[in-house]
Order: structure tokens, then sequence, then C-alpha cells
């Protein structure tokens, strides 16, 4: 193998090595995007969860957010899922204003 040949090589396992970094980067900001996503969906469903508590119990948004936090730890669910449930279905089973 002549020396221009080398060269071509060790730069073409550079450019893989760059190109493993520039996906491996890509698939990081991608996860992201896809949690930041989620977070906000998440947070849409629990700000709807607390206006309906806030209206039916005449709640402040922080005595809502607190119900709702407080049927999750009961319940052993996540938070966006039992907003979710009563945002869906209009109750959450076992949970009563304190």
């Amino acid at each position: 193998m002549g020396d221009e040949d080398e060269a071509r090589e060790m730069d073409n396992q550079a450019n893989d090595v760059f190109l493993g970094q520039v996906l491996a980067q890509l698939r990081s900001v991608t996860d992201r995007v896809e949690q930041l996503t989620q977070a906000i969906e998440s947070r849409d469903v629990i700000g709807q969860a607390k206006g309906i508590l806030m209206e039916r119990y005449q709640l402040t948004p922080d005595d809502a957010f607190a119900l709702l936090v407080a049927c999750s730890t009961q319940s052993n669910t996540k938070l966006a899922c039992v907003a979710s449930r009563l945002v869906t279905s209009g109750s959450l089973q076992g949970l009563t204003k304190g």
C-alpha cells in the first residue's frame, strides 16, 4: 500500500469515527426532543386536570396540583396518568376532597 493509500485509509477511518460521533449526538438530541414533547403533553393534561379540580372544588391552582399529587402517590400511578384519567373520565376513583 502506498503512502497515498495509507493516508486515504486513515482519512476514511477518521471520517467513520466522526460520523459515529455525529450519529450518537443525533440520537441523543432525538431522544431529548421526544422527552420534551412528552413533557409538554403531560404538562397540558395536568393543567387541564388542575382546571377541572379548581372549578369542581373551588381550589387554588396549588391545591388542585397537590390533590393530583396525593392521588398519584396514593395510587402509585404517574401524575400524568392520574391527570389523563380525570380529563378523559371526569373522575378519580378513591379521590375525595379533603
